[in-house]
Formats: C-alpha cells, sequence, structure tokens
C-alpha cells in the first residue's frame, strides 16, 4: 500500500465520523473553493510503497494524533537511555520495546484521556475540536508530569535538589557550585501551572466552581424574593377587587 493510500484510509475515516449539520436557516451551504475536496490536493505525501505492518504501523501513529492530539504527542519512544528506566517493569524483565511508543505512558495517556473528557462532561468517543484540544493538553500534561516525578524518584534525584557548576578548574572538576531545587520539580510545577490555566478556561478549579455554585444561590434567592413579592402584590389587587358584602346576622 502506497503512504498515500493510508492518509487517504484515515481522512474517510474521520469523516465518517463527524455528522453533517444542516445549513443554518434553510440557506445553503457555502462552497470554498479551498474546501476538503481540495485539501487532498495540497502537500501531496511521496511516493512511497508500504507493506500491510509498516501502512498498520504509520495508520496507528496518524490516527493516535488525530484523536488524542497533545495526548498522543507526550508519549515518549522506549530506549535504552529511558530516564525512567531504573523503574520500567518492562525493562526490569527484558522486555522493553525500544523504537516503539512506551507502553506504560500509553496506557496511562489513554486513561487520563477517557478521564479528562468525562470530568468536562463529554462523550470520549465523540468529541468537539475545542473538547478534544482541551482533553488532549490535560491528558498530555498528566503524562509528563508522571514522567518527572518518575526521574526524581531514583537515586541522587531523589533528593529533589541537584548541583549547577559555577567555575572548574584546568582539569574541568568543578570547583564552585550552587544547590538548587531540581529542574524536573520546576518543570512540574510549570505542568501545575499549564493545567490550572486549561481546567480555568472550563471552569473546572475549586474557585471557579465555588463562584457558580455562589451564583446560582443568589438566583435561586433573587427568584424567591421576586415570587413573594408578586404573590404579595396579587394577594392585595384581589383583596382591592373583592365586593364587600355586608351579612346581616341580626334577626
Amino acid at each position: 500500500m502506497a503512504l498515500g493510500d493510508v492518509f487517504r484510509a484515515l481522512t474517510l475515516q474521520q469523516k465518517s465520523q463527524v455528522p453533517e449539520l444542516a445549513p443554518p436557516f434553510g440557506f445553503p451551504a457555502p462552497v470554498s473553493p479551498r474546501g476538503i475536496s481540495t485539501l487532498a490536493n495540497i502537500l501531496p505525501p511521496p511516493s512511497i510503497e508500504l507493506t500491510p505492518e509498516e501502512s498498520s504501523r504509520i495508520q496507528s501513529y496518524v490516527e493516535a494524533r488525530l484523536v488524542m492530539g497533545a495526548a498522543a504527542g507526550a508519549i515518549m519512544i522506549c530506549s535504552i537511555e529511558c530516564p525512567r528506566i531504573s523503574l520500567c517493569p518492562l525493562a526490569a524483565i527484558h522486555k522493553a520495546p525500544p523504537g516503539h511508543p512506551c507502553p506504560i505512558e500509553v496506557h496511562y495517556a489513554k486513561e487520563r484521556f477517557g478521564r479528562w473528557a468525562q470530568e468536562i462532561g463529554a462523550d470520549p468517543d465523540h468529541l468537539g475540536e475545542t473538547e478534544r484540544i482541551a482533553v488532549g493538553q490535560l491528558a498530555g500534561v498528566d503524562v509528563q508530569e508522571q514522567r518527572c516525578l518518575d526521574i526524581v524518584a531514583v537515586g541522587e534525584d531523589a533528593r529533589l535538589t541537584q548541583k549547577s557548576v559555577k567555575d572548574c578548574d584546568v582539569n574541568g572538576q568543578p570547583i564552585a557550585w550552587e544547590v538548587m531545587i531540581h529542574q524536573n520539580l520546576q518543570l512540574v510545577e510549570l505542568l501545575h501551572q499549564r493545567r490550572r490555566a486549561i481546567l480555568r478556561d472550563w471552569e473546572l478549579t475549586p474557585e471557579m466552581q465555588s463562584k457558580k455554585t455562589r451564583g446560582m444561590i443568589k438566583n435561586i434567592t433573587d427568584l424567591a424574593s421576586r415570587s413573594t413579592d408578586n404573590a404579595d402584590k396579587l394577594r392585595a389587587v384581589i383583596k382591592k377587587r373583592s365586593p364587600i358584602i355586608d351579612v346581616n346576622t341580626s334577626k
């Protein structure tokens, strides 16, 4: 199979999953000269013949990025230079797959992608593009955060500090240095800020939830107050319009 055929199959698959929307207000949909049909002719892939196994691997690679976005891109490739190899259960039994996406991070990314989709009230299998971007970024942050924490869990890095060399002697040996917070902990803090910014956009932080709750309580209180006022006004009108009947009880 040619590389272009793999991409065309993915494009058709993605288009089949997107529901067709009716044009608003009954107007015909505008036809753009640079529409979807034209995109197939822009930047065509090189003519490369692939075996079925190679086609499947490329299709999986591209589809993961189309579906999971940033979360798929955050997954590292297994290597003997992996920074967390001393913690890897697959490396411990000599079954780590070099050159392939890390199976541990793949599973973690998929789990976090599904959980975040549920958190924002969306169906993981039917995400809009805005939702897909947000969920992919949140899952990607989780993957990178876990990697950083694994790195500072072993050996000298577990001290959570590192030496920043300031000066060396003629032989290249450090003679002056500064002990500072481990760079991976600093990255974790940046990842926390990034996650919080995404959650703030979706109003999912505790502060935003509390603000929404206070707003709902205020609206309910205002509604109850208005209902009471309206009931008082209605009773006053009924009382004013009701005829006064004198009843003679004497015989």
